[in-house]
C-alpha cells in the first residue's frame, strides 16, 4: 500500500477530514455512583426486611400451632388467617401430626420458609446482579493483543 492509498483511508471523500482531526473516543463506563450503589443495597435491605417479617410471622404460626395455641383467640386466629395466604400453595404436601398435647406440627410452615428464605436470597442476588455497577476488569487478565 501506497503513502497516497494509506492517507486516503483517513479521509472522507466528502468532507476531506485530516487525521489530526479524527477524534477516537474512550468508551463510557457506566455510572458507579455511590448514591447508585446505596439504593441498591436498601432495595437489598428492604426485601431482606420483607423477608424477615414473613420468616417471623411464620415461626410464631409454628410455634403456636405446636404449642396448641386456642384457635379462637383474637391474636391467634388473626395470625392464623394472615399467613393462610402465604401457605396455600403448601398446604397438603405433607401431612400433619397431631401431638397428645393437642399442639399440631405443621411441617408445611416449615418447608414454605425455607422456600421463601430462599426466593429472597435469589430475588436480593439477582437484584444486585442486575442493577449494581460492574467490576473493574482485575489485573490478572489478559489483552488480546
Amino acid at each position: 500500500m501506497d503513502k497516497v492509498e494509506e492517507e486516503s483511508q483517513y479521509f472522507d471523500k466528502d468532507r476531506l477530514i485530516p487525521p489530526t482531526e479524527i477524534i477516537r473516543t474512550e468508551p463510557q463506563k457506566p455510572s458507579t455512583s455511590p448514591f447508585r450503589k446505596l439504593f441498591i443495597e436498601r432495595v437489598i435491605d428492604f426485601a431482606w426486611l420483607l423477608a424477615g417479617i414473613l420468616e417471623f410471622f411464620l415461626g410464631l404460626r409454628f410455634v403456636l400451632k405446636w404449642a396448641g395455641a386456642d384457635p379462637f383467640n383474637p391474636f391467634a386466629a388473626l395470625l392464623y388467617q394472615t399467613t393462610g395466604s402465604v401457605l396455600r400453595p403448601f398446604t397438603g404436601l405433607i401431612r400433619t401430626p397431631v401431638l397428645n398435647s393437642g399442639g399440631i406440627v405443621e411441617i408445611n410452615t416449615l418447608i414454605a420458609m425455607a422456600v421463601y428464605l430462599f426466593a429472597a436470597w435469589v430475588a436480593a442476588e439477582l437484584i444486585w446482579i442486575l442493577f449494581s455497577p460492574p467490576h473493574p476488569a482485575s489485573s490478572t487478565s489478559k489483552s488480546l493483543e
